[in-house]
């Protein structure tokens, strides 16, 4: 009986077997890391979103007096050791807080608010912030991730709490 090149058949079967499981192994690589980088962005509008509640612990007279609730962001140097107004204050946190946000997250915007409803609103310009009750929320919106389109996905992020 001559089996002339079933050796070669046998290693080109191999060499497929092992080809479709290495790019396997690659896709899951790459799931694996787009997901880790997810849960980074996550974590860190976590944080983000606790920072702005210490600021607001920091500055009770500027929250009784409503001064978070969507204030106007300015640089008014209360870090540099000038005397400040709690509305002063507040919009130099919420300044600061904001280029925060820009720099640790892609397109990263955020509003605080005082909100009866906190789980709405598609963006910081339509943030559905209502000014009801003494409920403040912090929202905050970054892209992440790319559809099936290539289009970037907008993730938000929302904390309610009472300083």
């Amino acid at each position: 009986m001559n089996q002339r090149g079933f050796t070669l058949l046998e290693i080109l079967i191999a060499v497929v077997v092992l080809s479709v499981g290495l790019l396997g192994l690659a896709a899951l690589q790459n799931t694996g890391t787009r997901v880790n980088h997810s849960a980074q962005l996550r974590t860190m509008a976590t944080q983000l979103a606790h920072d702005m509640f210490d600021r607001l612990r920091a500055n009770q007279a500027g929250v009784k007096g409503g001064w978070y609730h969507l204030p106007t962001p300015a640089d008014n140097g209360c870090y540099a050791g000038e005397a400040c107004t709690p509305a002063q204050l507040a919009a130099e946190d919420v300044l600061q807080w904001r280029q925060a946000l820009a720099d640790a997250l892609p397109d990263g915007e955020g509003v605080v608010c005082l909100d009866s409803t906190p789980d709405d609103g598609s963006g910081p310009g339509a943030a559905d912030c209502d000014g009801a009750g003494s409920l403040y929320v912090v929202k905050i919106w970054w892209s992440d991730e790319f559809d099936p389109d290539g289009e970037p996905v907008t993730r938000r992020f929302v904390t309610p709490g009472r300083p």
